[in-house]
């Protein structure tokens, strides 16, 4: 039964206290800031080969090696933010980390060796820390139990358009410029800096759309020898536990799909006689037509996720997501509009994977110590991308540049085994149709 004093935005009730401002204010960094995360990856392959010259067959193991140092420096600091997000509360620490992305995108055309570029991505790595606790933690906070699903569906939704859209505008500023006469270096800073406006549009959203608003009361909030501990004691939850398995895929499936397409892209060029700009823009392209089947299956992905167990839903995306990432070994060329339903099927696939692993761990987590678990899925991801970085970089390389996506594939189809599993032996909660629902301690 809905409660009358909660907020409705169409058929998304809204979680006591939270105002239609709120949520809009969540949407608006979903769509500006979130995939600009993402996009450094896409805008990084310009910059080593454009900017430091970086040789094509080096392109995988450069572009793996700087992932793994910006997770090396989140593995570091993740669960500190994490503690501070239950502690000081999600807006300060949202604020500070949209800032350091957008001084990142300041920072990041300018840098001449592969040493500044690493140092910067160190830095970058922090916002990247705070952004991945906070606004997993704030889309679960603002919704009822029985709308989680359809809010995780209209935050992905919306992080994907933010990705179309970047993909046919901002990542296309340097083909643009190039084409107008400008140098590619230079072109490469216009890109970066409009960026970083955006970042800071979005510290403005956030400054003006959170204040005065706070989940949870400052008396109430644990103090940091229970946070410390929180991520830990969770993973008793057999389904908490299998969401940080799940995260870890989830996460990893942006930065695989993001590092390693890119670098796809940007060896594909030569075979095509596409300078790099021509590259960047045709595959922001393919990209933006890809985004709007994952808007699609988001929102409805979202809508099921309410109507079933959500480890049932789990299970089912893990399935989902094992078919689209080994289906990049039929890939011939990412730069070729006939691999357009290969490439959908694989946004499809991360959609499904990265809702359902935000769903099931927002389900389970309370709110007092939610962004203390959300940081320790992450630190999980975090490991297992730092390694996978290295290891799928040296095979993209030396094997095939599917190669990465088919051993994330293959991860996936056990997970969705694992997750049978524990439909079997701690079902949980049905959340969507049972809103006196609380998470069972199994």
């Amino acid at each position: 039964m809905a409660t009358p004093n909660r907020v409705w935005i169409g058929p998304i009730e809204l979680n006591d206290g939270v105002k239609a401002v709120h949520f809009l204010t969540l949407v608006l960094i979903a769509f500006l800031c979130v995939p600009l995360m993402s996009k450094l990856q896409t805008m990084n392959a310009y910059v080593l080969a454009e900017h430091l010259l970086i040789p094509r067959s080096e392109m995988g193991a450069v572009s793996g090696n700087l992932m793994s140092v910006q997770e090396i420096a989140i593995i570091l600091c993740i669960i500190p933010l994490g503690m501070l997000v239950d502690k000081s509360g999600r807006r300060p620490i949202l604020l500070l980390s949209i800032g350091i992305i957008c001084l990142t995108f300041v920072f990041y055309p300018f840098a001449e060796t592969f040493s500044q570029l690493a140092v910067i991505r160190g830095f970058f790595a922090a916002g990247v820390g705070g952004m991945g606790s906070v606004t997993i933690t704030l889309a679960n906070d603002l919704t009822a139990e029985g709308s989680r699903g359809k809010v995780v569906g209209v935050y992905g939704a919306t992080i994907a358009l933010g990705h179309a859209l970047y993909g046919v505008t901002v990542v296309r500023i340097a083909e643009i410029l190039v084409g107008q006469g400008w140098h590619p270096v230079a072109a490469g800073k216009a890109m970066f800096l409009t960026s970083a406006l955006i970042a800071f549009c979005a510290w403005v959203a956030v400054w003006i759309g959170l204040r005065g608003w706070n989940v949870i009361p400052v008396k109430q909030r644990p103090p940091w020898r229970v946070l410390a501990t929180s991520g830990v004691r969770a993973a008793r939850n057999p389904r908490i536990a299998l969401s940080y398995l799940g995260m870890m895929t989830g996460r990893s499936d942006l930065a695989v799909k993001n590092t390693f397409l890119a670098a796809w892209a940007s060896v594909a060029a030569a075979d095509m006689g596409f300078s790099q700009a021509e590259a960047l823009a045709r595959f922001g392209v393919i990209i933006a037509l890809s985004e709007i089947a994952r808007i699609a299956w988001g929102l409805i992905f979202g809508v099921i996720m309410d109507r079933i167990l959500r480890i049932t839903a789990f299970a089912i995306a893990m399935a989902i997501a094992g078919i689209g990432y080994c289906s990049m070994a039929l890939i011939t060329n990412p730069l070729d509009y006939a691999m357009l339903p290969v490439m959908a099927l694989l946004f499809m696939a991360t959609a499904s994977s990265v809702n359902a692993s935000y769903t099931l761990i927002g389900q389970e987590a309370s709110a007092k110590e939610r962004g203390s678990v959300i940081a320790m899925s992450n630190l999980v991801t975090a490991i297992f991308i730092m390694w996978f970085m290295w290891y799928g970089g040296q095979k993209f390389d030396s094997v095939a540049p599917w190669a990465p996506f088919a051993l994330i594939g293959s991860y996936q189809f056990l997970l969705c085994l694992a997750a049978i599993w524990c439909r079997i032996v701690a079902p949980g909660g049905q959340t969507g149709l049972t809103p006196e629902y609380t998470p069972s301690k199994t």
